[in-house]
């Protein structure tokens, strides 16, 4: 029957025994052979350093005959022996510390141990690993360990062969780290070695930085009273602030009433300058009925559209801290929508693009530009393109440089049929082209004209044009 017994530092199972002559019984294992003393109730093992060669043995397979000899046979073999010749060796094994491994790959091999006694860490040696050995090398694998970190293991730690022990992040405090170590037929060394531990604490819990923590409280309590002191003098100061403050509220409260009245004035002004535009539209009306010369009658018509257009850019009219400015965005808009409707060419073949700046602009020039705006638009409407064409396409464009005072470039693109090279750009010919180039020449003004792939219209309102203006 198979039985497994389990001391210190190794599990055997048993798989036969034998008693010999002088009551020591004798048990084969996986791993040699255990000889049991039943009065002294201790084991001794049987291996290599005894002359052992065969160490794995077969399950019953032993024997005793007459004479007392003892057989056991494995796998590779039987042995034969007779048990008073083994004289086992009592003798205590040496443990030595042999290697000390800190962290930051401080490696300190201990040569000789007389005058190794101490270790001193510090809170940054998060790991330390001592390395110990048995002064036994007939079987130097089955040598067993145990240790202990007096002050911080309760009770012995059982480390088998293995013959390193590791600790991390010790507190500070000293301590004695302690080996036990048994040869390979398990006699142990119970006095072993010992070591004295020290791990320092880190600086801020040194006596210099608690006497600094107590100047920095008597800082901060002092720092604490002088703000206390302050404290009613920045209230006074905080009160005055907010009479202050009051102060000035009522008199934003009275720019802003100044502010409403000033435009209500300039409401009712715009009000009167749409009401004057709208009579004066009428009047031409009524007057164009009684006008037989058909071309009294189309210029009566042209002052009529003109008139309307004016009409519409004092809707795009809004006061600000500059003064009176204009939107010519928002009234490029309509100009684009009223044009379109009264055009005969097919609506949805015409694309416009508003590429006018969206940056207010002031109302005299503005209005300026606004009549060139609308005689280009009204041109190309009614000139540039053509019932054949499935896609026109109409850009008004008017933009600044960054810099300050920089003039206006105002650019009129069209992909219609273009101008004939015959055709002269003079105030005289009647073309909405030739209006344009008068303004231009009135106003000081640059204007370039390109033929190539339709016509593009460009003018720019030199500083001697602004100056004019303003």
């Amino acid at each position: 029957m198979e039985r497994v017994i389990t001391d210190r530092s190794l599990a055997r199972s048993i798989y036969s025994m034998e008693v010999d002559d002088h009551g020591f019984i004798w048990c084969s294992t996986n791993s040699g052979l255990i000889r049991i003393d039943p009065i002294k109730k201790d084991s001794s093992v049987i291996s290599a350093r005894h002359g052992l060669q065969n160490h794995k043995f077969d399950f019953s397979v032993s024997h005793k005959d007459v004479d007392g000899n003892l057989y056991f046979g494995g796998s590779n073999g039987y042995i034969r022996f007779e048990p008073g010749q083994f004289t086992l060796d009592d003798l205590l094994p040496e443990v030595r510390l042999t290697k000390l491994l800190i962290a930051d790959s401080v490696e300190i091999k201990i040569v000789d141990p007389t005058i190794f006694s101490k270790v001193q860490l510090t809170h940054k040696n998060y790991f330390v690993t001592f390395e110990f050995s048995v002064l036994d090398f007939i079987d130097p694998e089955n040598n067993q360990f145990r240790y202990k970190l007096a002050g911080f293991d309760p009770d012995w730690i059982e480390n088998g062969t293995r013959n390193t022990a590791t600790y991390t992040n010790l507190p500070a405090g000293n301590y004695v780290f302690r080996v036990q170590g048994a040869n390979s037929s398990d006699v142990w060394n119970r006095e072993g070695i010992s070591i004295n531990v020290e791990v320092l604490p880190p600086p801020w819990f040194a006596w210099w930085a608690w006497c600094a923590y107590i100047a920095l409280f008597a800082f901060f309590s002092w720092l604490g009273k002088r703000t206390y002191d302050s404290y009613a003098i920045n209230r006074r100061a905080n009160d005055l602030a907010i009479t202050m403050r009051e102060n000035e509220e009522r008199a934003y409260d009275d720019i802003q009433e100044h502010q409403e009245l000033h435009d209500e004035l300039i409401n009712a002004a715009h009000q009167h300058n749409i009401a004057t535009l709208a009579l004066i539209r009428d009047f031409v009306e009524e007057q164009k009925s009684y006008l037989a010369d058909e071309l009294a009658a189309e210029a009566a018509e042209k002052c009529i559209d003109i008139v309307t257009s004016l009409e519409r850019l004092e809707g795009c009219l809004f006061f600000h801290e500059e003064g009176l400015m204009a939107d010519l965005r928002k009234y490029t808009d309509f100009i684009f929508s009223e044009k379109i409707k009264t055009s005969t060419i097919d609506h949805e073949s015409i694309i416009t693009i508003n590429d006018v700046t969206p940056d207010l602009i002031p109302a005299d020039l503005a209005s300026l530009i606004a009549l060139v705006i609308h005689e280009a638009v009204e041109n190309a409407m009614e000139h540039a393109f053509v019932d054949s064409s499935t896609a026109n396409y109409l850009q008004v464009s008017l933009s600044r440089e960054a810099e300050n005072n920089s003039p206006y470039t105002l650019s009129i693109t069209d992909n219609g049929v273009g101008i004939p090279e015959q055709a002269a750009l003079s105030p005289t010919n009647g073309m909405g082209l030739g209006i344009i180039h008068s303004m231009a020449r009135t106003l000081a003004a640059r204007i370039e004209i390109s033929r190539h792939n339709g016509t593009e219209v460009s003018l720019t309102f030199t500083n001697q044009a602004m100056n004019k203006i303003s």
